[in-house]
């Protein structure tokens, strides 16, 4: 995600909007699968590309690192509110109440908050970039995850018992996609510099007769 590359960062964002559309109606998914899709092959492939351009990039980043760090706790307390909503009852289906995801979403987002906490102790751009790939890879999934639970697809008595967690549910996940956009921007700022000098003017040789 290069900032100085505006078509990758509103890429990026424009896939999220369509993800967002996709939470909001879930039906929009069978149709729109196709961008689920791409958004995660994106969000993978992008930050992947950073994470090999900043794997050798080890120093600890000192400016703005309390904005930073608050950054990088939002995003924690983000994924365990979303495990909470992922883990508690909302869906019922032959008298029997279920959750969302009680093993696959706490699993993954358990993997981004130990990175979380490893970007905490020592805020690197390698670090930093690690935490952007696994949030926006996560979401697409976590994204399914959602949509596969709440559309009825007119099998038995299956519908929805708890509205405000299925909510709770999206909102963490699209607040997650947005953390992960924007550390992605962070750690290539960080890692590749912010000014990077401009090249000194060439010099002329004219001659006077």
């Amino acid at each position: 995600m290069d900032p100085d590359r505006p078509i990758v960062r509103w890429s990026l964002v424009v896939l999220w909007v369509l993800v967002a559309m996709m939470l909001y109606e879930p039906a929009i998914a069978l149709f729109g699968w196709p961008l689920l899709l791409l958004a995660f092959a994106g969000g993978v492939i992008w930050t992947a590309q950073d994470f090999v351009a900043l794997r050798h990039q080890t120093e600890t980043i000192r400016t703005g690192h309390v904005a930073l760090a608050i950054e990088l706790v939002l995003l924690g307390s983000t994924a365990g509110a979303c495990v909470v909503c992922a883990g508690m009852p909302a869906l019922r289906t032959n008298g029997h109440d279920f959750a969302l995801s009680q093993g696959f979403a706490p699993s993954l987002l358990g993997l981004l908050l130990v990175m979380v906490l490893r970007a905490l102790r020592s805020p690197t751009p390698r670090r930093i970039a690690v935490v952007s790939l696994i949030a926006l890879g996560a979401v697409p999934i976590l994204a399914t995850i959602q949509i596969l639970g709440v559309t009825n697809f007119g099998v038995g008595d299956f519908h929805v018992t708890s509205p405000m967690i299925v909510t709770a549910y999206s909102l963490c996940t699209l607040a997650i996609g947005a953390f992960g956009i924007h550390l992605g921007v962070v750690a290539r700022r960080h890692g590749y510099g912010d000014d990077i000098p401009a090249e000194p003017p060439r010099a002329t040789l004219t001659s006077t007769r």
